[in-house]
């Protein structure tokens, strides 16, 4: 794979798989991955638990000390702000989301096992003698090396009606919901969109009066909007307000092994499907925005930086309530087979 000096996007194409799939492809995926190596001519794991275990067997690290902070471990920064579906807390306290599932699956790659560090920024990775930090943009990168991408920042909108939006003229007057005191709410109020506005406490309430016939769009993070769609069977994404920012994994600079192996590891994990199967774990739906964005929006706010939703009402701006644990418990991932297990 070539490599860029800043972002190279590692997605592999929506496979168009149901959320009810996403258990056993993971089960197929790993099996698949270790079946040259065993000779087997069939499946012939006992358990699922059995096949992540050979495959994690069948990898073997080069990595060590210097290139890494310690032996035998992969040292990664992970940041609670980023919110749903990059980081959640489960009810033990522990933390699971996209990002943790990503960094996990990366350890499992480089056949390393996986200490998380909650961080506010990346430059945690020399103050608390990190290998990488998840989660870091271009503009907060701190003079890291932000390696491939896995995901996309940006404001998105969402509906029940399947027309098409590809200019801020398709959205002449039409009614905009959005999460108050939120980073969106900046974003369209100081755009150049010429449609009525309604503010919601929460995201939830945005996507349930949308659902009510309140207002025709919500506009909101895309990621964590597409995470909360999942739970209503008529809302979907629309398109992007402002082209996406490529979100990675920062690295040191002058640590080039490291940059290479985890570009490969990511590379790896989009080929095998397991980048995939993450996507699906926490939204329902493989995510890769990509796009321009609506064509002539312009907006005076930033649109850098933009995961979760703030908000200055109390409790999350993502809903009244929390998420199932359910369909989104996991362990941690405090070892390298996280991701997949957590599935």
């Amino acid at each position: 794979m070539k490599k860029e000096s800043t972002l190279h996007n590692a997605r592999t194409k929506e496979t168009g798989l149901s959320k009810k799939g996403v258990a056993c492809l993971a089960v197929f995926a790993s099996c698949l991955l270790i079946l040259p190596l065993s000779g087997c001519a069939g499946l012939c794991f006992t358990s699922y638990a059995d096949a992540v275990a050979a495959h994690r067997n069948t990898l073997r690290s080069t990595l060590s000390v210097p290139t890494i902070s310690q032996a035998g471990t992969l040292k990664v920064g992970y940041m609670e702000k980023a919110g749903v579906p990059q980081y959640e807390g489960d009810e033990n306290g522990e933390p699971t989301g996209l990002d943790i599932d990503v960094a996990a699956a990366v350890a499992d790659e480089l056949g390393l096992s996986l200490e998380l560090v909650p961080v506010t920024s990346a430059a945690a990775i020399t103050t608390q003698s990190l290998d990488m930090v998840m989660g870091v943009t271009e503009e907060t990168a701190e003079g890291l090396t932000v390696v491939s991408s896995y995901l996309e920042s940006g404001v998105a909108l969402f509906s029940k009606d399947d027309a098409e939006i590809e200019s801020v003229q398709d959205l002449v007057g039409k009614t905009v919901g959005y999460v108050k005191g939120s980073t969106t709410e900046a974003i369209v109020t100081a755009s150049n969109l010429q449609v009525q506005q309604l503010t919601f406490t929460t995201l939830d309430d945005a996507f349930k009066g949308l659902q009510d016939g309140k207002v025709q769009y919500v506009a909101a993070p895309a990621y964590p909007g597409a995470a909360l769609a999942v739970d209503y069977d008529d809302i979907h994404y629309v398109c992007e307000l402002s082209a996406p920012q490529k979100v990675g994994i920062g690295v040191e600079a002058d640590n080039t092994k490291l940059i290479d192996a985890v570009e490969q590891a990511l590379d790896n994990i989009s080929d095998n499907g397991v980048l995939s199967i993450i996507d699906y774990r926490w939204m329902g739906i493989e995510m890769e925005l990509g796009g321009e964005g609506l064509a002539n929006f312009t907006t005076t706010a930033t649109t850098t930086g933009v995961f979760g939703d703030s908000s200055t009402s109390t409790g999350s701006p993502l809903s009244n309530n929390s998420r199932s644990t359910t369909e989104n418990s996991g362990d941690g991932s405090t070892a390298g087979t996280g991701a997949l297990q957590s599935l």
